[in-house]
């Protein structure tokens, strides 16, 4: 009985730590513009050209060197995520975090998201 109640607590603390990686659009809007966060937009470079947020970096998660050119910044150095609909970015917050980094955040729901609500256009 015992072992299956800290399963159940496991789980459930891991469900809320999960959660907390998501902002919505105006917290993700409101810490992009933190001096020192790094915006890195995981989308591929023709979505890129198509419109991103102001001063985000194009890291491709799709190309076999993400991890590898996200390591050029500090482990701890607050990062956040998006890419088109919050798939990508949630498969690259796992990679990311097991690459060691410690600060990330990622748009829930993905550009697409900021641009249904009216936080941003093309």
């Amino acid at each position: 009985m015992n072992r299956t109640f800290t399963f159940i607590f496991s789980a459930f603390s891991f469900g809320i730590e999960a959660q907390s990686l998501q902002l919505t659009p105006s917290e993700f809007l409101q810490r992009a513009s933190n001096q020192g966060v790094i915006v890195i937009d995981i989308r591929t470079e023709p979505e890129f050209n198509t419109g991103h947020l102001e001063n985000a970096i194009n890291i491709d998660f799709l190309k076999p060197d993400f991890v590898m050119n996200v390591r050029r910044f500090d482990l701890n150095t607050e990062i956040l995520i998006y890419c088109a609909s919050g798939n990508r970015s949630s498969r690259a917050i796992t990679q990311l975090k097991n690459a060691g980094f410690n600060n990330l955040l990622e748009l829930a729901g993905g550009i697409s998201t900021l641009k249904r609500k009216g936080f941003y256009s093309e």
